[in-house]
């Protein structure tokens, strides 16, 4: 018993972890607000739960390209 609870434990901390990490990437993500920085971002984390937003951002800034490149 005290095997599993160990083991479920390391799993907990493991995915803590993980998730702050990924948040960590994501506020950097978006204060970079580049199309790079939001590619490697995904890449990085194709799943997940800064997904969806990080393609929106990143599907604004493509289609955003042109009218920068006007001025």
């Amino acid at each position: 018993m005290k095997k599993v609870f160990f083991i479920a434990v390391i799993c907990l901390l493991s995915s803590i972890s993980v998730f702050s990490q990924s948040k960590r990437t994501w506020e950097k993500t978006k204060s970079l607000n580049s199309i790079t920085a939001y590619e490697d971002f995904l890449k990085k984390y194709p799943v997940g739960e800064f997904t969806n937003e990080a393609e929106k951002k990143l599907t604004k800034l493509i289609l955003g390209l042109p009218n920068r490149l006007k001025t």
